[in-house]
Parts: C-alpha cells; structure tokens; sequence
C-alpha cells in the first residue's frame, strides 16, 4: 500500500510540474496590426501557435475576454472558435478590433481559455495577453 501511495504522489507530482511549463506547448502573440488613429478602428492579431504534438482544435471550447485600458474600446467583449481567421491553419488566430478615443498609448487585454490537445487527451489552459499600441 505505502509502494501504491509513493507512485501515486510522485506520477501526480511529475504531472504537475510539466503542465505548468506552457512555453514549451505553445507560443502566444498578441501584436499590433498597422498604423493606430485616435477615433478610427484599429486591430490587433492574437495567434496561439501549438508546439510539439499538440493541435489547437476547433471543436474544443475557445473563449478570448477582451478588455481595453482607459479610453480604448473593443469592437467586441468575447471571441470564440468561431472567430479564427483560418481554422484550417495550425496557427489560430482571432483579430480583435477596437477604437481608441485619444491619441496616446492605449492597451487592448486578452484573458484566453482554450484546449490544447494530443491523439490522447486534451488539456484546458488559461493565459493573458496584451497588444500595446501608440494612437495618434
């Protein structure tokens, strides 16, 4: 039984460390597309690239929150699957639009659950984003 309860701890142990190391799962962007204007819409890009053998699948639950700072609005607040720009790509990308009400340096936040998943299992992951970008 003690044998039983050290595999157990040790297999759960090993399992938690390696899905906290997302940087070897996948690489996030969230950048800035062309020239920002205060009034007139912008758009930034947020791709999510699979590393290894994962995919990013179309069929698993995908959800972007979208929040801009001070003055800056999103054209919308939620994005999903549905929204990727190709999804036949093993990049996923969702193009989030906004409009800055002054010229200034503004931020468009993204706060992204989504499913990463292997032939075996798939995986719920969370992270945040943020494109940056100078309105003139």
């Amino acid at each position: 039984m003690r044998t039983l309860i050290f595999f157990s701890v040790l297999f759960s142990a090993s399992w938690a460390m390696a899905s906290d190391d997302s940087a070897e799962l996948y690489d996030l962007t969230y950048a800035v597309k062309g020239d920002v204007a205060s009034g007139k819409a912008g758009a930034c890009a947020l791709t999510i690239t699979p590393k290894g053998k994962q995919t990013l699948k179309t069929t698993t639950p995908f959800k972007a929150m979208i929040k801009g700072s001070e003055g800056v609005t999103p054209a919308k607040e939620k994005y999903t699957a549905k929204d990727f720009v190709d999804e036949k790509t093993a990049s996923k990308t969702i193009e989030t639009e906004f409009t800055p009400a002054k010229a200034g340096a503004g931020t468009v936040n993204a706060n992204l659950t989504f499913f990463l998943c292997t032939d075996e299992i798939c995986k719920r992951y969370k992270a945040d984003a943020a494109c940056g970008f100078k309105a003139k």
